[in-house]
């Protein structure tokens, strides 16, 4: 196992191809890209119940969700899925179905246009 911290370019794009966990024990997120992108990738999630990453990873179904700061937890999912090469494969695979179907770009952009359009035809005309 290897702590990396961060990582980008072709190093990141090595390490995507090459994964098989990825963790992000954080206090405090928005919506992590990285988590999407190794979603994307069929690699399983361990992540934190904070910002809107439970609303991207369902607990036991696409990845693992843990509380803040509870490093046993982290250290149990992270023991699990090095162990269970089926289960960290089924969240893998149910995780990039998850970013198909709800964060791709066929899904998404639509979305994005309606709602531009609605504040376009809110607006006061001249």
């Amino acid at each position: 196992m290897s702590v990396l911290g961060w990582v980008s370019g072709d190093d990141k794009k090595k390490l995507l191809e090459t994964g098989d966990i990825y963790a992000l024990p954080s206090y405090n997120e928005g919506l992590p890209v990285s988590i999407l992108e190794a979603m994307s990738w069929e690699i399983a999630v361990i992540s934190t119940r904070v910002g809107g990453i439970p609303e991207l990873v369902r607990d036991g179904t696409d990845g693992i969700l843990i509380n803040p700061g509870d490093v046993t937890a982290l250290s149990q999912a992270l023991m699990r899925l090095g162990k269970d090469k089926e289960f960290r494969q089924q969240l893998g695979r149910a995780a990039r179905s998850q970013v198909e179907t709800s964060y791709s770009r066929e899904n998404v952009m639509p979305q994005l246009e309606a709602i531009y359009q609605s504040l376009i035809s809110r607006q006061p005309q001249p």
